[in-house]
């Protein structure tokens, strides 16, 4: 086998184990029952002024078919979708008299779960990111 053969298939076989993880964190998320409100991205049917408001719009679904396609190459893009979906909410959802919106806080507590099962295993994404690029050692 030659290197660059090598060197794609430890490419690929990381990228499917990272991708692995992350949809493990989308499976936690999900057993939140306000994940339901962040599983597909709202309707222009229901909410015509989304597309208008949300440049980027992602929800659940899309980050599940992101792990399936392995689109994700670190923990920082796959933690930047999580983030783009709360910041979403925030934007489509600015507070009320100063009430920060019920919907928000269920986003935040969306990341919040993301966020503690990436730390919970922050030391296997860390060994695939070195076995992957052994200069990080």
């Amino acid at each position: 086998m030659t290197a660059n053969k090598s060197q794609r298939r430890r490419q690929i076989v990381f990228d499917e184990a990272l991708n692995k993880i992350f949809l493990e964190v989308l499976e936690e998320m999900g057993r939140d029952e306000n994940s339901r409100f962040f599983e597909i991205v709202p309707s222009s049917k229901h909410y015509p002024n989304y597309g208008k408001i949300i440049e980027k719009p992602i929800a659940m679904k899309e980050m599940r078919n992101k792990t399936k396609r392995m689109d994700y190459k670190s923990k920082e893009t796959f933690l930047g979708d999580v983030e783009l979906m709360v910041n979403n909410a925030k934007q489509f959802n600015p507070p009320i008299n100063g009430e920060v919106q019920l919907i928000v806080k269920h986003a935040g507590g969306l990341l919040e779960i993301a966020l503690s099962a990436i730390e919970k295993r922050n030391d296997d994404i860390a060994t695939l990111e070195v076995a992957n690029d052994p200069k990080l050692l």
